[in-house]
């Protein structure tokens, strides 16, 4: 076992120094002249850097990537690594409000306030979607393709993680979309967190409910 953890760390180390030299040899005006590649060099020495633990160089590198890249899509993988620097430095409303604002831009949205009776809607649609749908019609849904709701997905899934801790009144919200998104467009590894979260928020909501009857 400590073989195989010194060669991991040997293989970063490794990656991280040939990285480091790309991007020194990148021509001064790099951003312009260079994009394509500027963008992969700063995306892999970001996640190499957050791999390293080196939370300095991964910040400055983010921060390169988002002052730089041309599209919100060529911006959304330094997006994401920026939400786990977040919530990792356990800043999880920074990091919720980020996934947010990134979700609108994809094209979902949620409400600002969210109290129990929008939470206990999207529950009951929850069940109704599901109630008749079984493991196996689940495993034959075709694969998501379309990229833009495969990075909703994504988005979504880091969102409920750092829901549970910051905004659980969120979660059934969450969940119902990703559920409504599997079924419309197909399935991905995501989705898996979608479903399970469905079921955390089934009970999270019951205990909330248990509290506002028993005060």
């Amino acid at each position: 076992m400590l073989y195989i953890v010194l060669m991991v760390l040997f293989v970063l180390f490794l990656a991280r120094s040939y990285i480091n030299r790309g991007l020194l040899l990148l021509d001064p005006q790099h951003w312009e002249n260079q994009y394509s590649l500027s963008l992969d060099l700063y995306e892999k020495h970001a996640s190499v850097s957050c791999f390293h633990g080196d939370i300095d160089s991964m910040s400055v590198c983010l921060d390169t990537i988002l002052s730089n890249a041309k599209s919100f899509d060529d911006s959304l993988k330094a997006s994401s690594l920026l939400v786990k620097l977040l919530a990792s430095s356990s800043k999880f409303d920074e990091a919720r409000t980020n996934c947010i604002t990134i979700l609108a831009n994809l094209g979902e949205t949620f409400p600002k306030g969210i109290g129990l009776p929008c939470a206990l809607d999207k529950l009951s649609v929850i069940q109704t979607t599901l109630r008749d749908i079984s493991c196996d019609q689940i495993k034959q849904l075709p694969p998501m393709s379309d990229s833009n709701k495969l990075n909703s997905m994504k988005f979504l899934n880091m969102l409920s993680m750092y829901s549970i801790i910051s905004k659980p009144m969120l979660l059934p919200l969450l969940s119902c979309r990703m559920v409504m998104l599997m079924n419309e467009y197909g399935f991905c590894d995501d989705a898996i967190v979608g479903l399970a979260t469905a079921g955390y928020s089934v009970v999270r909501t019951c205990k909330a409910v248990l509290h506002v009857a028993l005060n």
